[in-house]
């Protein structure tokens, strides 16, 4: 458990930074004086003259280096636009041919479709003509059928006044002479 009343170090210092310490950013034995902590050391080392000396011209590098690391950094920058320029470009070339490649697509389908569509209409005027073949072949039939009947009404009506004209003659021998025709039998009664 901690000791939250003697604790002096706040809890945000205690988690693991986030950010990533920058290249040669290293702490220096000696520090600038504005970058030294608050508090006292407890046990600072007794410098001398040439220790101090060191630590000027460590302080002086460090400003160099720090020149330098701003200056690296601006042409990284630089490098890095030219590289999200570079990639925007691509991009937008490669934006371009998919949009070309989209056009030769949407023309190879309107293409298609107006051939099939073409197509449909051929077998659509194909089939009215077949239904009008078969509508006129069965039409046809239907007049062979009627003309057929009518025939055969014909026929029965010439045999039924045929049949009528010898019932008739008959009917006339037999009243004027009083006797049945030898031609007159049963048989032709009941048939």
């Amino acid at each position: 458990m901690r000791d939250m009343g003697t604790e002096m170090t706040p809890i945000a210092s205690q988690e693991p930074s986030r950010t990533g310490t920058p290249v040669g950013a290293t702490s220096p034995i000696c520090s600038p004086p504005s970058s030294r902590p608050p508090t006292p050391q407890t046990t600072a080392p007794v410098s001398t003259q040439t220790d101090s000396a060191d630590c000027h011209e460590d302080f002086n590098k460090k400003k160099l280096s720090e020149k330098e690391l701003q200056r690296d950094t601006r042409r990284e920058i630089l490098v890095l636009g030219q590289q999200l320029a570079w990639e925007e470009a691509e991009k937008a070339k490669y934006l371009a041919r998919f949009r070309q490649e989209e056009i030769k697509i949407q023309a190879w389908e309107n293409h298609q479709k107006a051939v099939i569509e073409a197509e449909m209409r051929k077998i659509e005027v194909e089939v009215e003509r077949m239904r009008a073949s078969a509508h006129e072949k069965l039409m046809n039939q239907l007049a062979a059928v009627r003309h057929k009947a009518e025939e055969k009404r014909a026929t029965a009506e010439t045999k039924r006044n045929h049949q009528a004209a010898r019932i008739a003659w008959q009917a006339d021998y037999i009243r004027r002479t009083g006797r049945i025709p030898s031609s007159f039998s049963c048989w032709s009664w009941c048939s």
